[in-house]
């Protein structure tokens, strides 16, 4: 060995000391030169161990590119391992097993079969498209990682089948079904209530089929009426504010009345006419039926009104007449008593009360004259005063001259007013009187002081235009006892009696007005223009110390009662 050899050995294994006989370098080079050989063949091994699982790997890729991976459930049906035709078959033997459960109130059920509606599996692809969107190389990971798969399968069915086989079903039997009511008020012994709704059970069998249609198209197998809300409904429920409002309303005018005074009689509108007239609006606000209400206070005024009509009495000398009212009597204003009565309504409290009116009378009852009135009797030409059923006065009088056509009219009146001093007006006459009481159209009660005689037939004659010609110291009597409104009763007794018959006064048949003595209302101006007496003239002139020339001229007819416009008709 050269010393360029020996430093190169001795430079590569410095720990070799040449001592003696030692080997140790060359032991340990034979050690790595084995490792080596192991760590090939144990690479050499890997190598194909690998490639074998490889091979093995692609082999069961190879499988499943026709075969669903393992764990692969669609609709519910384990398709694993299974080939794209052995799942559509397994599919359609599903389908053919195929209903639909229908789920109602109270957890009632009932089916619907596949059979019943002709249903059927149609092949269109989707099973291919889903095994096509499994990668075969991806299948280990599928194992430990399984998949479900929903799809629509496409199948074909019979609707009309389908509906005549829901139509036939339990829910549908009209002698089961219960409609839904509304929540109503009723009326009881207190009040009123609010009755509870019936819920029913009866469906909407339009929504019914259409949900069904789709429950089927969809490979759905249950279908729950109660969560699809299909049962219909009450439109009100008794917890609705709007009718919890209304009957508080209506319990307000439950025990309302109004009653109607007249006289002794009474005339009550009801709480039930009161509800009857009554409703609510969309806001809650109480009305009443106008018409109704309109209606009802004619009514009113037909039965009570007295004014112009007839009417019995019986006269001083004990005959039985029966007279027109004309200007006098219970009249009720309608238009007034209407909207009082409509704003009594709204108010909701009970009264009791007298109409409106639109004139009086001094009493009530069958007779309406009382016991305080002035009767005038043409044919005997006497006039009787009576104030609270007690004689005032009775004497002879001179009415409407006959003769001329200047009749004084029959009838009940209301005394219009009382002036003293007064000029009486008429086409060809002006004359002053002491004492003047209008009655009716010009006419009425005044002295005469150109009248020489009362009583009799005088009157035939040489009576008035019209009017009540009186002895002065008997007007005066009457005037200062007697009230404007007073009822001046005007009529032909039967038979004329002689001059200075006895007159024996008679209680009239009329009721005494319990403090029903107030004038009409609008009922005590004078005729206008008739009363007013000239500036200066309240002395009678010298040349009217006997009867007026008016009253000996012949003068045109006087106007009827009806139509008489005359400033005054009949001095």
């Amino acid at each position: 060995m050269n010393i360029a050899i020996w430093q190169a050995c001795a430079f590569t294994v410095p720990a070799v000391r040449i001592r003696g006989e030692s080997v140790k370098p060359i032991k340990n080079m034979q050690r790595k030169i084995n490792m080596r050989k192991s760590r090939k063949m144990l690479l050499i091994g890997a190598i194909i161990y690998v490639l074998v699982m490889i091979a093995i790997y692609m082999g069961v890729s190879v499988y499943f590119m026709k075969h669903f991976f393992p764990g692969s459930i669609i609709n519910g049906i384990d398709c694993s391992s299974k080939t794209v035709e052995e799942a559509e078959n397994m599919i359609a033997n599903k389908v053919q097993d195929y209903s639909i459960t229908i789920v109602g109130m109270d957890g009632k059920e009932q089916s619907i079969s596949g059979a019943r509606m002709n249903f059927a599996y149609v092949e269109n692809g989707q099973v291919q498209e889903l095994k096509d969107s499994q990668n075969p190389l991806s299948w280990l990971y599928a194992y430990f990682n399984p998949e479900s798969y929903s799809m629509v399968a496409k199948t074909t069915y019979d609707k009309e089948a389908l509906r005549s086989s829901m139509e036939k079903l339990e829910f549908f039997d009209e002698t089961k079904i219960v409609k839904p009511e509304d929540a109503k008020i009723v009326q009881g012994g207190t009040g009123y209530r609010i009755e509870n709704e019936v819920t029913g059970n009866e469906l909407d069998k339009e929504k019914v089929f259409d949900l069904l249609v789709k429950a089927v198209d969809e490979g759905d197998a249950k279908l729950d009426l109660v969560e699809n809300d299909c049962y219909l409904k009450p439109a009100v429920y008794a917890n609705d504010e709007s009718l919890t409002k209304k009957v508080e309303v209506l319990n307000k005018y439950s025990n309302m009345t109004v009653t109607y005074e007249f006289g002794s009689h009474q005339e009550v509108i009801s709480s039930e006419t009161i509800n009857q007239w009554m409703s609510l609006d969309v806001n809650n606000n109480i009305t009443f039926n106008e018409s109704e209400v309109s209606d009802y206070v004619d009514r009113l005024a037909d039965d009570y009104d007295t004014y112009g009509r007839s009417q019995p009495f019986k006269t001083s000398r004990g005959e039985h007449v029966t007279i027109q009212n004309v200007t006098y009597g219970w009249m009720i204003d309608r238009d007034g008593e209407k909207q009082e009565l409509m704003n009594i309504l709204k108010k909701g409290e009970s009264v009791s009360r007298e109409p409106v009116y639109a004139q009086t009378a001094f009493a009530r009852g069958e007779n309406d004259i009382g016991d305080t009135y002035v009767e005038i009797d043409y044919n005997f030409q006497h006039m009787w005063y009576y104030k609270n059923g007690n004689l005032v006065i009775d004497t002879d009088v001179v009415t409407g001259n006959t003769s001329k056509g200047y009749d004084s009219p029959i009838g009940v009146f209301t005394l219009q007013d009382k002036e003293r001093d007064a000029t009486l007006v008429g086409e060809d006459y002006r004359t002053p009187v002491s004492y003047w009481m209008p009655y009716y159209n010009g006419v009425g009660i005044h002295d005469a002081n150109w009248q020489p005689v009362f009583g009799g037939d005088w009157y035939k004659t040489h009576g008035s235009h019209g009017c009540i010609n009186t002895p002065i110291n008997i007007v005066s009597v009457i005037y200062d006892n007697i009230e404007v409104g007073t009822p001046i009763i005007c009529y032909q007794g039967s038979t004329a009696a002689p001059p200075n018959t006895p007159v024996t006064p008679t209680t009239p048949e009329t009721n005494k007005p319990d403090g029903e003595t107030n004038k009409p209302d609008g009922e005590t101006n004078k005729p206008e223009g008739e009363t007013n007496k000239p500036d200066g003239e309240t002395n009678t002139p010298g040349s009217e110390t006997n009867a007026p020339q008016s009253e000996t001229t012949p003068e045109a007819d006087i106007p009827s009662p009806e139509n008489a416009d005359s400033p005054e008709a009949g001095v």
